[in-house]
């Protein structure tokens, strides 16, 4: 299915291009983009968004990883966090890291609910990216931290058509999101990693931070998915290396293979002693309030490596 639409509704207006050298890996190539930040009118509201492209590209068809901020964050701070553009530039993709409206996106919770449509936003985002680089349709992903993460569960459930795969971090389904999407409209592989002292998103279910947001424990949102997507029942289990033995934490994940060719994986990471973050990368919030950062592994190469197999 294509992406491309007959028109962008005269809702896109590019304004400007900024280079960060925050997020860049090495130096800019005058020739050939690289990190930029972006402006386009959607709805009426001027967003925002980091754009990474690797150096030498050339015109040909590349895939996108979209990454979703957490609340009160930005693009720029999720670039630096996860480091998603050191990747891009070594494995040959462009990474987007769009900005959410006051810091907060509208991802299918009662009290996460405004006006502004950050479904219809990533449709229009991903076309304007279109417009000016070549993208492999069958290869774009979204993966998102916290609140970046619930909203792309939403984005699995109503646009999972657009996607190859899905990642989720600190994050679980969402009960308001079950009743305002009850099933997702396609089935799409998904890797879901989530810390056990996680203060935030309880990994055993629960009202969320502040008592806000109930979600489904981490082993139900992998049983919805695993049913949802017609995976294996009876996971295959492995341990991450403990490669950061002083970090507190260590890893093991669970697979859930396909059981026909309609199906799609799941596949579950559960960060043992791990808390509301994202393994490998770096927050702008102490540990006292997030808990442990797992150090054993990079989330981002897990991701990475999960994306690079799955394509629509």
């Amino acid at each position: 299915m294509s992406l491309t639409r007959p028109a962008l509704r005269g809702e896109i207006i590019v304004c400007c291009i900024l280079f960060f050298p925050g997020c860049v890996p090495g130096g800019v190539d005058s020739n050939t983009p690289k990190e930029m930040t972006r402006v386009l009118l959607h709805q009426g509201i001027q967003r925002t968004f980091q754009l990474y492209v690797p150096s030498g590209y050339d015109g040909t068809a590349l895939p996108l990883i979209l990454v979703y901020h957490e609340t009160f964050a930005s693009g720029r701070d999720i670039c630096r966090a996860t480091r998603f553009s050191m990747l891009a530039e070594r494995d040959r993709f462009i990474v987007a890291y769009p900005d959410a409206v006051n810091g907060s996106w509208n991802d299918g919770r009662a009290e996460r609910t405004t006006s502004v449509d950050d479904v219809d936003f990533t449709r229009v985002l991903i076309d304007q990216i279109q417009s000016e680089f070549a993208i492999d349709l069958t290869r774009v992903y979204a993966t998102g931290y916290s609140n970046g993460g619930h909203m792309v569960s939403r984005l699995a459930f109503e646009l999972g058509e657009t996607f190859a795969a899905v990642a989720p971090v600190a994050s679980l389904l969402s009960v308001d999101l079950l009743n305002l999407v009850p099933r997702p409209k396609s089935k799409i592989p998904i890797l879901l990693i989530q810390g056990t002292a996680d203060p935030l998103t309880p990994f055993a279910g629960g009202p969320g931070f502040l008592g806000h947001g109930v979600v489904l424990s981490a082993w139900d949102t992998a049983d919805f998915w695993i049913g949802h997507n017609e995976a294996s029942p009876i996971p295959q289990f492995d341990e991450l290396p403990d490669s950061n033995p002083t970090d507190g934490t260590f890893a093991r994940r669970q697979v859930h293979s396909p059981l026909n060719s309609h199906g799609a994986e799941v596949i579950l990471i559960s960060v043992e002693g791990g808390g509301h973050t994202w393994p490998g990368g770096q927050h702008l919030l102490p540990s006292t309030f997030l808990g442990l950062t797992g150090g054993d592994f990079s989330a981002s190469e897990e991701i990475g490596s999960f994306f690079s197999r799955h394509s629509r």
